[in-house]
C-alpha cells in the first residue's frame, strides 16, 4: 500500500505524486517512502493525485505491477526495529499505468480506498502488538521468578507484581478491542473510530509494557543477548505506522465533537 511520500506523512491528502490521464491509462510520476515490503512487493496500491483543484477529491488509487516501466524499487531501508519486514523508497518516473489499473472511482482513492486500507492496515498493525505485551509478559514473569535480590525472587516484590500485572491488563484489554475492530471488518461496518481506539491504547501499552520488560530484568534486558531489548525497537512503530498517535487522537477527538 503506497500512500506515503517524503515530503507527506501525517497529511497524507498532501501528496504530490501524480497521475496524468493519456490515452488506455495513466502516467505516474513521484516518489513514495517507507513502504512496507517494498523489495519484494509483486502488486501495489498506488494513491496518486490525479486533480489538483480538489485536494483530497482529487486523488485515485492505482493498481501498479512490478516489472511496469517507469516504476523501480528503492534501496531496502535500514530500520530501528521490525528488521524483518523490508521496507523500501517506490519511484515512478512516467511510469504508464493501464486504464483497467484504476481502483475504485476516479478521484475517491483517498476518501474511500485510503481510508477503507487504513482500516484494514491500524487493525493488522496492532495485532502483533497485542502479541509483543504477551511475549513480554510471559517472558518477564519467568524472569522475575529466577532472578533473586535480597536473598528472595523478585516476583516476591510488589513493585514486580504491579509491573506484570499491569501487563496482563493491556494484554487482555488489548485482545478484546482489535477482536472488536475485527469483527467490524468481517461485517463490513465503518471502523476508522475503533480502529484508532484501538491503536492508540494498544500502541501506548505496548511500548510501556516494552519497557517494563526490559526494566524487570535491569542491566540484562539492555543487553541484546537477552533479547528483550528488541522488545523497544519493534514496539515504537506501532505509534508512527498506519498513523501516527498524535493523528489516532485527533480522529477520537473529530468524532467525539461531531466535527
Amino acid at each position: 500500500f503506497a500512500l506515503t511520500e517524503p515530503n507527506s506523512g501525517s497529511d497524507a491528502a498532501s501528496l504530490r505524486t501524480t497521475a496524468t490521464k493519456v490515452e488506455g491509462g495513466w502516467v505516474l510520476n513521484g516518489t513514495k517512502m517507507f513502504i512496507t515490503n517494498g523489495p519484494i512487493g509483486s502488486v501495489f496500491v498506488v494513491i496518486a493525485r490525479t486533480d489538483k483543484e480538489k485536494k483530497a477529491f482529487g486523488i485515485s488509487a492505482f493498481i501498479v505491477e512490478k516489472g511496469f516501466e517507469g516504476f523501480s524499487v528503492g534501496k531496502e531501508l535500514d530500520k530501528l526495529g521490525n528488521r524483518t519486514s523490508t521496507t523500501s523508497e517506490l519511484i515512478f518516473e512516467d511510469c504508464f499505468v493501464p486504464e483497467e489499473n484504476l481502483l475504485g472511482p476516479e478521484n475517491m482513492g483517498f476518501v474511500i480506498v485510503a481510508k477503507l486500507v487504513l482500516g484494514w492496515e491500524r487493525s493488522c498493525l496492532i495485532a502483533p502488538a497485542v502479541g509483543g505485551i504477551g511475549a513480554g509478559m510471559e517472558v518477564a514473569a519467568k524472569y522475575a521468578q529466577q532472578r533473586r535480590q535480597f536473598k528472595r525472587p523478585i516476583a516476591e516484590f510488589q513493585a514486580i507484581q504491579h509491573k506484570l500485572a499491569d501487563m496482563k491488563v493491556a494484554y487482555e484489554a488489548g485482545r478484546q478491542l482489535i477482536y472488536r475492530v475485527a469483527s467490524m471488518l468481517d461485517q463490513d461496518e465503518e471502523n476508522l473510530l475503533d480502529a484508532a481506539v484501538a491503536k492508540e491504547y494498544i500502541t501506548r501499552t505496548c511500548i510501556k509494557s516494552a519497557d517494563e520488560t526490559v526494566q524487570i530484568h535491569g542491566g540484562y534486558g539492555y543487553m541484546r543477548e537477552y533479547l528483550v531489548e528488541r522488545g523497544i525497537r519493534d514496539s515504537k512503530l506501532a505509534s508512527i505506522g498506519g498513523g501516527t498517535s498524535e493523528i489516532q487522537l485527533s480522529i477520537i477527538a473529530r468524532a467525539l465533537m461531531d466535527i
